[in-house]
């Protein structure tokens, strides 16, 4: 079990639309909102880093965890 680190905030983007169902719903600026099939929605900072904290909160809205989304890292 490898811990939290800052990543960039494509990284997450592309692994949510392309493992998890994500599609973008709408993006202007500096943010990308992102909502799945069944209605789930979450806000990823686009062209930033983003840090542990931002991270976390991102996983725990979707109800992932980083063990099940660093392995597409």
């Amino acid at each position: 079990m490898s811990r939290l680190r800052p990543i960039k905030s494509q990284e997450p983007l592309k692994i949510l639309q392309k493992y998890y169902g994500y599609s973008d719903r709408r993006g202007n600026g500096r943010h990308i909102i992102l909502q799945d099939g069944r209605g789930h929605t979450t806000v990823i900072q686009a062209n930033l880093g983003l840090g542990k904290g931002t991270v976390k909160k991102i996983l725990n809205q979707i109800g992932l965890t980083w063990e099940g989304i660093e392995r597409y890292l």
